[in-house]
């Protein structure tokens, strides 16, 4: 074991050096550019399964429970969707 641990340490000192470089730059630039894109899709995923098929149960508990969480919910699904059916407001 203790035989291998310069190879390590030298093996972790290269590849913590290639973030300082120009290609560093680059390799650091394109992962934040897919990592932003990723998450812009996770989003517009997560929007489109809580407005279209997510339990109404659910739903309710979560967003029924004040008119300002029920309308924060209702502007989101209509903006997403034009052709939302009715969406009730909380009963109180």
């Amino acid at each position: 074991m203790i035989k291998f641990m310069p190879v390590t340490i030298v093996s972790l000192l290269a590849l913590t050096g290639c973030g300082f470089t120009k290609r560093g730059d680059v390799v650091r630039e394109a992962v934040a550019t897919k990592a932003g894109e990723v998450s812009r899709q996770t989003l517009k995923n997560n929007v489109e399964y809580m407005c279209e098929f997510a339990r109404v149960g659910a739903v309710r508990d979560e967003f029924g429970t004040t008119q300002e969480l029920f309308d924060a919910y209702d502007t989101m699904c209509k903006a997403r969707n034009n052709n939302a059916g009715p969406i009730q407001p909380p009963v109180e």
